[in-house]
């Protein structure tokens, strides 16, 4: 018989976990919280300034970090200095040739630098406040080199990639993250709006219009537009973008537009058909 631990049932007859399962995921969250300290430009960090970072006592940052390092997400390297693991090269590769969204996009972006003439695409997915380009192809013999590669993540209220998820999401979830926006760094949520009004107004106006086109955001000199990737219930799951060289005209900006909604809508159908 089945049997169901640490679950309670609430005044409406529903089920709320008890107070062991709420630390427990507490905790969890905590340690993989390490994961987002490391960068670029910081690879190796000691287990004292994570400890002080996460606000750990000692003994808890150890347990969480032999728990990373048995799962290979982090590697210990002398006494006390951690980076990322080589199960994270693992995971990735798994994921460039099995992620359902990946292998849905990959050839309607190839076949659009075909037929459309653009230089480059990129694939996008959301993830919790950022937006992360997780696949990118460039069409042969262009001599673009696009700066916003595989793994950088894109500000959430910055760039046609992440405005066109950010019209997508709802109302709430994007209101929430817009304010921490403002609180934290304030210059990209302040482009979409200098208030929460504002910037409501033109999120809806991108959700109308369907596709967003910027100059200069994806990097100097280059025109982008980008299209909403949806799952088979219509909720937001990614954006696929379009990257060309010189400036276009109003009318090259509706036939990007055109195109690039085409290319999405594609990608939604054979993701819907791969995830049933």
């Amino acid at each position: 018989m089945l049997q169901m631990r640490n679950v309670k049932k609430d005044g409406l007859g529903g089920m709320r976990m008890d107070g062991s399962d709420a630390r427990g995921r507490a905790s969890s969250t905590r340690m993989l919280a390490a994961l987002d300290l490391f960068s670029v430009e910081r690879p190796v960090i000691s287990a004292m300034d994570i400890g002080a970072e996460l606000s750990l006592p000692r003994a808890t940052t150890y347990r969480h970090l032999k728990t990373l390092c048995e799962a290979g997400l982090l590697l210990r390297l002398g006494n006390s200095d951690f980076c990322l693991g080589p199960r994270i090269v693992q995971l990735d590769r798994q994921i460039q040739l099995s992620d359902p969204l990946i292998a849905a996009s990959r050839a309607p972006m190839v076949e659009c630098l075909r037929t459309q003439g653009w230089d480059g695409m990129l694939l996008c997915s959301f993830v919790r406040d950022f937006v992360l380009c997780t696949h990118q192809e460039v069409r042969p013999g262009s001599e673009i080199q696009l700066k916003r590669a595989r793994g950088i993540p894109f500000p959430m209220f910055h760039g046609p990639a992440s405005l066109i998820i950010a019209a997508h999401l709802p109302i709430g979830r994007v209101r929430e993250l817009y304010i921490r926006a403002l609180e934290e760094d304030g210059a990209s949520a302040r482009a979409l709006g200098p208030d929460w009004d504002s910037a409501r107004k033109r999120l809806r106006a991108i959700k109308q219009r369907g596709f967003v086109v910027s100059q200069n955001e994806f990097q100097t000199g280059m025109t982008g537009v980008s299209a909403p990737i949806f799952d088979s219930k219509h909720g937001i799951v990614g954006s696929v973008s379009a990257v060309l060289g010189p400036a276009v005209t109003g009318q090259d900006e509706a036939k990007m537009g055109r195109g690039i909604l085409d290319c999405a809508r594609t990608i939604t159908d054979r993701l819907e058909k791969r995830i049933g």
